[in-house]
């Protein structure tokens, strides 16, 4: 895989759950939005705190996702 100048990916830690379960709710509101019922689908991701902890549980039990990151570390 070829990554853009500037671009590594490095493994998510539990510190990365909050950021990385909002970034997931968003891709799930793009990807679902237009083709689901969008009261569904918003009580679904209205829960900010599960969806923390299941990327916790995740990233702890080792199944951490890869994040990518730009030089300057965002």
């Amino acid at each position: 895989m070829t990554l853009p100048d500037g671009v590594t990916l490095r493994t998510a830690v539990v510190e990365d759950a909050d950021a990385g379960s909002r970034l997931h709710r968003e891709c799930w509101r793009e990807a679902y939005g237009p083709i689901t019922d969008l009261a569904a689908l918003e009580q679904h991701l209205a829960d900010a705190a599960g969806w923390v902890a299941r990327w916790q549980a995740q990233i702890e039990v080792g199944f951490a996702p890869l994040l990518a990151v730009d030089a300057h570390g965002t």
